[in-house]
């Protein structure tokens, strides 16, 4: 009897052991990954997926902050979309690096934000999710996923409509924040 509590106490410290070599293994890969003059697919959440950002106000307030961004740090948006509750972007940065721009950009929306509507605490669920574009047909599902979103949600007949996408700015000839196709040089395979 005696031993096969013993075998069972060994199967357990086995599994422990594999379990943290496991885990361990998962933070590993949850690092973000960065690559000098890669494009990055950023997303950022709104906290417990409140749409806080619903009020068109609260996009332009977004905007202004992410043109204002633009100014201080060197970054090409490529594109972008401002959902009820999320944020899509596609960037590239410049000599700074993505963890250092969208700490920026987060961190003084969301004062600016608490300031205007009164509120205190979190605004962003956690930092941010990335993920590098490595192949041109990466690049256009991305593209089109944040160009559509809008559409899908039913805020939009096209993306063109949608004020708070890289779209809507590139149709109307918005300046600020996107980045014009014909002055990004893409080195996709």
């Amino acid at each position: 009897m005696k031993k096969n509590r013993n075998l069972k106490n060994k199967d357990r410290s086995d599994y422990k052991k594999l379990h943290r070599r496991s885990e361990k293994k998962k933070s590993r890969d949850r690092r973000r990954q960065l690559k000098q003059g890669a494009d990055y697919h950023v997303t950022c959440s709104i906290n417990n997926m409140e749409h806080l950002m619903k009020p068109d106000e609260i996009k332009v307030l977004y905007e202004k902050v992410l043109a204002e961004c633009k100014r201080k740090y060197v970054f090409l948006v490529i594109h972008f979309g401002i959902m009820d509750n999320h944020v899509h972007l596609i960037i590239r940065p410049g000599r700074e690096s993505l963890s250092k721009i969208m700490q920026w950009l987060n961190s003084v929306f969301a004062m600016r934000f608490n300031r205007l509507t009164g509120r205190c605490g979190h605004v962003w669920k956690c930092r941010f999710w990335s993920k590098i574009i490595e192949r041109i047909e990466q690049f256009k599902a991305v593209f089109d996923y944040i160009s559509f979103n809008p559409v899908k949600a039913g805020l939009a007949g096209t993306p063109e409509e949608y004020p708070f996408c890289g779209n809507f700015h590139l149709a109307n000839n918005i300046p600020g924040i996107i980045t014009p196709f014909w002055e990004i040089e893409f080195m996709y395979s």
